[in-house]
């Protein structure tokens, strides 16, 4: 569950924890992931578009702002909103969209548009940000797709993508997730592609999930 409020708190703690894993020669580093580009129009101007992960079915790459009409398919729709703090609006998403580029730019990681690979149908959104849970910081995994395709094993397939991506490719030595009690398709998600329940925390003035997975390589 990666939510809008506290994400200056996250990004503030992000860069601390950047510069202690440094120290100790552990990186998070920045890196531009993808030499895959496209360019795609958007209000008169190009955005340079990186794919940063292809699964059987789906392209998983960088945020733009184009993709805030799709996104506002997911944010504005209150089931699909349901375990998170709110819908949300137009000026969220493009608040959504800044951060997710910049955390991206920074960090190397973030939440990406996940795409059909045939004919670029927007499908949702898959990937990872840096999480503070009871004074420690890591990468977090998330996923909320169109509930139209719900059902479809898309969430669990973009998900496990991002997974070993972070795991294998980052060498992140470890990943968590935080989901709702109540959320049991996110869980079952998590629990297909490996991840454990670790404890319960209170995180955004709500009782959650602590699911995690560590890299044993």
């Amino acid at each position: 569950m990666i939510q809008i409020k506290g994400l200056c708190v996250a990004a503030f703690f992000g860069a601390f924890f950047l510069f202690h894993l440094n120290k100790k020669g552990k990186l998070y580093e920045k890196k531009i992931v993808a030499d895959n580009k496209d360019s795609r129009c958007w209000n008169g101007r190009k955005e340079r578009i990186y794919t940063i992960i292809e699964t059987e079915r789906m392209t998983l790459r960088a945020m733009a702002e184009s993709d805030a009409g799709n996104l506002m398919k997911i944010f504005e729709d209150a089931e699909a909103m349901k375990y998170y703090s709110s819908t949300k609006n137009e000026q969220d998403t493009y608040r959504w969209i800044q951060w997710m580029k910049q955390h991206y730019q920074t960090y190397g990681i973030s939440m990406w548009i996940a795409e059909d690979k045939q004919n670029r149908e927007f499908l949702g959104q898959c990937g990872m940000v840096l999480q503070k849970v009871d004074s420690k910081v890591d990468p977090e995994l998330g996923y909320l797709f169109l509930r139209s395709r719900w059902g479809k094993g898309y969430a669990s397939e973009a998900a496990k993508a991002c997974l070993d991506y972070g795991l294998h490719t980052l060498k992140f030595q470890k990943i968590i997730s935080l989901i709702d009690p109540h959320n049991y398709p996110s869980i079952k998600v998590a629990e297909r592609i490996g991840m454990k329940k670790e404890k319960q925390v209170n995180k955004w003035d709500k009782s959650l999930f602590f699911y995690s997975i560590y890299n044993e390589k």
